[in-house]
């Protein structure tokens, strides 16, 4: 094997299938580059003994109601809509109350002088909610729309502006209207329109497109769950010598470092601490999840070995064209515009494991039997 880690680019290849919308608007690549390969594959029998691997009953959970999760799907599109999109009708012939939202203008001074960091237009306020000073929103109280006020106030020492606490503030207000009750909608044309942004404005059109959306997922889902079973079944019924440490280690390194990264990344986009992200939502310590990656990588490498010695036993072959066109897809994925530099940065050893891999895998799914639970 390649000092590169195997485990490293399978993981790193999921990940970015799954980020990048599961290959959504992707064209097929016509121009592949033809690579010839030069070593032959590792023989790694010494480490696994296989066991069964064909004709398993492999369980996987019913046929998901594609119908029922359209219905949600359709009532959390009305829910987003009617809370985002939503306008309430402009309220304008009464004067305000406690509660109120407000939409107004206003700008300030103090001691004559404009504050420019206190004032804006087309300003949402909900009246009573103490964003600026208690005696503010008490003034507001029983104010007309369409009319403009001089409202004075002290800030007090608690106030955000501190250097205004203490000082004789007057707000210039004008009420532009109050918001009403919102316009809410059910399901329809006008929901569909504004949610995808006028690609779709046909509601019926959209539901089927959704549902057809949700079966494919729920199909990729189901043969995601029946190959990750089947690859339980495949290394439960091995018998594996003790593994490289070596290669473990480099292998969970590299994998606990590149993830580590893309959670760091979600971290800040969230605005959380890296550690605060982990424990809520991930569910584990930086600790244990380092940990994690060492059990990570011994999986992968045991489903590895395995693979490798079944394409042997099997007497499978990878044509020169087979090879390129795998690589071709990796080097979609990774953004790489060679496929000859894909295969030096990582090893053709290293590439041709993962395509093992996938070969056998296919080779798996289908000679074993996906069988439903009740």
């Amino acid at each position: 094997m390649s000092k590169k880690s195997l485990f490293a680019l399978l993981i790193s290849s999921a990940l970015i299938m799954s980020m990048s919308g599961c290959g959504e608007g992707e064209q097929e690549r016509t121009d592949i580059e033809i690579l010839k390969q030069t070593t032959g594959l590792a023989d790694y029998s010494a480490y696994v003994t296989l066991g069964q691997y064909t004709d398993l009953d492999i369980a996987v959970s019913a046929a998901a109601d594609v119908k029922e999760q359209l219905q949600e799907r359709m009532d959390r599109a009305v829910e987003l809509y009617n809370n985002v999109y939503a306008e309430s009708e402009p309220v304008v012939d009464r004067s305000v109350v406690l509660g109120d939202t407000v939409n107004m203008d206003f700008t300030t001074t103090v001691n004559g002088e404009a504050v420019s960091a206190l004032s804006g237009a087309g300003v949402s306020y909900g009246v009573g909610s103490e964003q600026i000073e208690k005696s503010l929103d008490e003034q507001m109280v029983g104010l007309q729309p369409g009319q403009s006020y001089d409202l004075n106030c002290t800030f007090g020492d608690d106030t955000d502006f501190a250097e205004l606490a203490g000082q004789d503030v007057t707000f210039h207000v004008t009420i532009n209207y109050l918001y009403g009750d919102v316009n809410t909608l059910e399901w329809g044309d006008e929901v569909v329109t504004a949610l995808t942004q006028g690609k779709y404005t046909d509601a019926d059109k959209y539901e089927e497109y959704l549902y057809q959306q949700i079966q494919e997922e729920a199909n990729q889902q189901r043969q995601q769950e029946y190959a990750d079973a089947l690859w339980e079944a495949v290394l439960t019924n091995c018998t594996f010598a003790e593994l490289p440490a070596d290669v473990i280690e480099q292998n969970a390194e590299s994998y606990y470092a590149n993830q580590k990264a893309i959670f760091e990344y979600y971290a800040t986009y969230y605005s959380y601490t890296y550690e605060e992200y982990m424990e809520e939502k991930q569910g584990m310590t930086d600790e244990q999840f380092h940990e994690k990656s060492y059990e990570y990588a011994q999986t992968e490498l045991e489903r590895i070995y395995t693979a490798t010695t079944i394409f042997r036993e099997l007497g499978m072959e990878m044509t020169d064209e087979e090879f390129s066109k795998g690589v071709a897809e990796l080097v979609e994925q990774y953004g790489y515009d060679s496929s000859a530099k894909f295969v030096e940065t990582y090893g053709e050893e290293y590439v041709r494991e993962v395509l093992v891999t996938n070969k056998v895998e296919d080779y798996l799914l289908e000679h074993n039997h996906m069988v439903t639970e009740e």
